[in-house]
């Protein structure tokens, strides 16, 4: 189980970014190396979302949505 990550209630699960905070948000590193973490993907329909969702449901791949 070593490979496990374990929060509990003292992590934040949600911060919001806004105009008065974004100074205090940094990287460490060069960020043309980082890789993607997150997209947002907004389906123009609902066809639209259960096509993409299936995409993403094949075994094996590395994403989660």
């Amino acid at each position: 189980q070593e490979d496990n990550i374990v929060a509990n209630a003292s992590v934040l699960s949600y911060t919001e970014i806004t105009p008065d905070n974004i100074d205090s948000f940094h990287f460490h590193g060069d960020p043309s190396g980082f890789p993607v973490d997150a997209v947002v993907a907004v389906p123009r329909d609902r066809k639209s979302g259960v096509v993409l969702r299936g995409r993403y449901a094949e075994d094996g791949t590395a994403v989660q949505m």
